[in-house]
Formats: structure tokens, C-alpha cells, sequence
């Protein structure tokens, strides 16, 4: 069974969290810099491409990467195309992800299950068949994974497919049924008490736009100042799911809350600053940020940031 592997932007370096795995362990060892951090109990490997890359190239890992470290991800692969049909087969994947516009973190889910598809049946880089699709679904259900990581598997061999022009008839391929369940729901009371235990203003108002807005989290650590239409009561999303903007609605409580943040007046300034200059809070410091405030209000159900929107 695979591996989840977290990777995080520490700053000045890749914080690398997982569980114990030899294999894994002897992979990063491997690269140059790397270092173990006992008192964070991660790994730390420089915060490069080629660091980052290289990680990704570990087999039998699934990765959640942070979307502040999305801009140093590439194609995990380094020989010239047509050393080895495998990764001539996925330079044509992610260079055709790039031109049809998908999402930097698109790019890297669709690249990183072709990839696996790829280890587990090196033949079908030559020659791809439904059987070779079939044999790699069932071993994805015989490992547990879920419906949604399946359904996202399909449509990544199915876009390879098309990169291939293979005659195969993958539309053949049923999806796995999805999964219906009711979203976990925080009561008003509940919200309250989150955000109360909220220390720094910037912070709850960030918690406070995720849930009256309904906004993602890695919507709202890119908004500009430019965004918020306090006397329409709008707030403009660029760039959301599908590459699509849209508006939505700025509450009366946000809007104070604004008005007490004090915005600067550049139009394009970030709504939301990290740390480093020109550069946006990460999705991740909002979800710790959450998982804080949770812990310290005593809130006892189970929840993460997403549980604001539908709440």
C-alpha cells in the first residue's frame, strides 16, 4: 500500500512528514542537503526544484504538496525523451496539461498518477490496453483507496490516452459509483466559539471569509485588496475552480471586521501577506491556524477549515 507523504513550505526549506517507511527513508537520504528535524520529527531537504522534484520521484507515494510549493513542481522525470518510452510518455503529458491550461496542482495529481499507472504496467507506455486500466483499478480498491482518488485516476489515463491517440476504449471504463455523504456541519454557537479563540485579527477574519463567503481556503489567502467591493457588498474571485472567476457575497460582519483590519491602499496588494515579500499567507498556515483555534475552544467535533463553508 502506498504512502502519504506531507510536503510543506518551511520557509527556507521543504519539510517533508511521514510515516516510517525504510524504503522511503534510504529515497531521501539520497538527496543532497537533507537533514532530520527531531524536535519537528520531518525531514527537511532544500527548498529547490531539484530537492523537491526529486522527492517526487520516490515510488508507491501519494503526496499532498502545499500549494505555496506548486511553482517548483515539474514532471518527475530527468532523462531526455526517448531514453525510456515511460518518461517520453509523461514529458507529452505535462507539457500537454500545460498547454491546455490545467492548474499547477492539476498538473501535478494527473502527472503523478500516470505516473504510477506507468510503474505498475511499464508496458502500457508502449502499448496501453483497457485490461492494463482494468488490472491498475482493481489494485487501487484491493489498497482501499478512495472513491474520488479512483474517479481521479481514470480521468488522468484517460487524458494520456488522448495525448496517445490510442485506439483503445477507455470510454468503456465505467467509474467507480461516488460516494454520498452529508458534510459535516458546525453550529453557529460552535463557529462562534472558533472564532473567538482566534488570536491575530487577520486570522479570523481569514476563518471569518471562509465561512459567510463559502470561499476555499486557497481562495481566500489570493485575494487583493481590489477584490473586496465593500459598498456592493461583493467579493470578486479570480481564478477559482475550472480557472473561473465569480462573485460572492461580502457579509455585514466581514465587512467590519474589514474595516477594523486596516487595508492598504494599493488595489493589488494582497489581502492576506506572508511573510516574505510579494508572497500570499499558504492555505496551509490557515488550516493550522483553524486547528488551533478548534483545539483551544473546545469544540468537540470532528472538523477542518473546509467545515466552515457548508456550516
Amino acid at each position: 500500500m502506498p504512502i502519504h507523504v506531507r510536503l510543506r513550505d518551511a520557509t527556507t526549506a521543504i519539510e517533508v512528514r511521514a510515516p516510517f517507511d525504510r524504503g522511503f527513508t534510504e529515497h531521501l537520504r539520497g538527496i543532497p542537503g537533507r537533514r532530520w528535524n527531531g524536535a519537528r520529527r520531518a525531514w527537511l531537504v532544500p527548498r529547490t526544484e531539484e530537492a523537491l522534484n526529486a522527492v517526487l520521484r520516490a515510488p508507491d507515494v501519494r503526496y499532498d504538496v502545499e500549494d505555496a510549493l506548486m511553482h517548483l513542481v515539474r514532471a518527475p522525470y530527468d532523462a531526455a525523451p526517448g531514453a525510456d518510452p515511460a518518461l517520453d510518455v509523461l514529458q507529452r503529458v505535462s507539457e500537454e496539461l500545460r498547454l491546455q491550461g490545467y492548474s499547477p496542482r492539476t498538473r501535478t495529481n494527473y502527472v503523478g498518477h500516470v505516473r504510477r499507472f506507468l510503474q505498475a504496467h511499464p508496458a502500457a507506455a508502449s502499448g496501453l490496453s483497457a485490461e492494463h486500466v482494468r488490472r491498475h483499478l482493481l489494485r487501487l480498491q484491493d489498497e482501499d483507496a478512495s472513491t474520488s482518488y479512483q474517479r481521479q485516476a481514470i480521468s488522468a489515463i484517460k487524458f494520456m490516452a488522448r495525448v496517445l491517440d490510442t485506439p483503445v476504449p477507455l470510454d468503456a471504463i465505467l467509474r467507480p459509483r461516488g460516494e454520498r455523504k452529508l458534510p459535516a456541519v458546525l453550529s453557529r454557537a460552535d463557529v462562534k466559539r472558533i472564532l473567538d479563540a482566534t488570536h491575530f485579527p487577520r486570522h479570523k477574519l481569514a476563518l471569518m471569509l471562509v465561512y459567510s463567503a463559502g470561499l476555499r481556503v486557497s481562495e481566500v489567502v489570493k485575494l487583493r485588496v481590489g477584490d473586496i467591493d465593500t459598498d456592493r457588498g461583493l467579493i470578486r474571485v479570480r481564478g477559482a475552480k475550472g480557472r473561473k472567476d465569480r462573485y460572492t457575497l461580502l457579509s455585514n460582519t466581514a465587512a467590519d471586521l474589514l474595516g477594523r483590519y486596516g487595508l492598504s491602499t494599493d488595489p493589488d496588494a494582497w489581502l492576506f501577506p506572508g511573510g516574505r515579500p510579494g508572497r500570499h499567507l499558504t492555505a496551509r498556515s490557515i488550516q493550522k491556524v483553524f486547528e488551533q483555534a478548534l483545539a483551544r475552544s473546545g469544540v468537540v467535533k470532528h472538523a477542518s477549515v473546509h467545515t466552515l463553508r457548508p456550516s
